[in-house]
């Protein structure tokens, strides 16, 4: 019965998670920047396990674009439960490379769009009003997906390690600001 927004929810782990929720009853905003394919035929199996899903398309390079997925996703839904921050870029550069451009493009997608639209989560006035402590079943939850290589030196890919530390800083700050109607935690897959 509860809402979610999955960004880069078309494939890899973004898809599986969108899945996963969906056969847990949960109806499936989908974003999609590139791949619109994909994002089709996830949305497809995730309405054959009889829920909802939409897929929407953004650059989350872009601050408007952010904005306009995330008022679209409440257009279409009336509201959102879950937020799942999984869309990232990933591209090969390394200290002695990697340009400001480089790691301000890493800093968009993959720090500020999660921050933008956890502001915007947190703003929608279904937890304006809980009570403290809410009602379990109304508790908001945001999940953001890092990645093991913060905990590492990874070389080839020094832009994109700083962006997701700044993200995982960013998650323990808004698992306080967001308490006690949205739990906020991270996921660091590798």
């Amino acid at each position: 019965g509860k809402t979610a927004l999955i960004t880069g929810g078309a494939k890899r782990i973004g898809a599986a998670c969108a899945l996963a929720l969906a056969g847990a009853g949960a109806d499936i905003v989908l974003h999609y920047h590139r791949s619109f394919r994909e994002a089709e035929k996830t949305a497809e199996k995730i309405r054959g396990l009889e829920v909802n899903a939409w897929p929407l398309k953004a650059d989350l390079e872009s601050e408007e674009e952010t904005r306009g997925l995330f008022e679209n996703a409440l257009d279409m839904t009336g509201g959102l439960d879950i937020l799942v921050n999984s869309a990232s870029i990933f591209p090969d550069n390394t200290v002695d490379t990697f340009t400001w451009e480089d790691l301000e493009q890493n800093l968009r997608v993959n720090t500020w769009a999660p921050l933008l639209l956890s502001r915007l989560f947190a703003a929608q006035e279904r937890f304006s009003d809980l009570e403290d402590p809410p009602e379990a079943a109304k508790l908001g939850n945001i999940v953001n997906f890092l990645d093991t290589r913060i905990t590492d030196n990874d070389r080839n890919h020094a832009a994109y390690a700083l962006s997701k530390r700044n993200l995982f800083t960013l998650t323990r700050m808004l698992s306080v600001a967001c308490a006690p109607g949205i739990k906020v935690n991270a996921i660091a897959p590798g």
